[in-house]
């Protein structure tokens, strides 16, 4: 049996980049690291080069801009795939691209080490605070 089902869904696949086009100044992308199906106010994207630089392109500040200009609805901002695809940057070659990616990620990876040994510190602050008010309000200090 054969059914034939119609659907304003998007199949996506593993690797493809995932593009919502509401509110194009929110930068909602994702690269997808399984297959399945979205919304239809998704676009899944395949990058013909490199799939990890139009990533990050797609977070800049550039696009955001372009992607957030370019739809002429102002109550539910959205950027259709015509306006979309009519997007022009000026994109490196690709052994360039590849570096770029490569600085981007160390420096992310850099940022994601400070981010937690701010949260641990900030954890072992409170837990300080809280063995410290326990020990005074038990007598244990003054």
């Amino acid at each position: 049996m054969v059914i034939d089902v119609k659907s304003g869904k998007h199949l996506f696949f593993a690797g493809q980049i995932l593009y919502s086009k509401i509110r194009p100044y929110l930068s909602k992308v994702v690269i997808a690291d399984f297959d399945g199906l979205c919304s239809a106010d998704m676009y899944p994207i395949e990058a013909k080069q490199n799939r990890d630089y139009l990533f990050f392109l797609m977070l800049s500040r550039e696009f955001v801009y372009k992607t957030s200009t370019a739809g002429s609805r102002t109550v539910l901002p959205k950027i259709n795939q015509k306006e979309l695809n009519a997007l022009t940057f000026n994109i490196p070659p690709h052994k360039e691209q590849e570096v770029i990616v490569g600085r981007l990620k160390d420096a992310l990876d850099a940022a994601d080490q400070v981010d937690q040994r701010v949260s641990d510190a900030v954890e072992a602050l409170h837990a300080t605070r809280s063995s410290f008010t326990a020990a005074a309000l038990a007598g244990h200090i003054w």
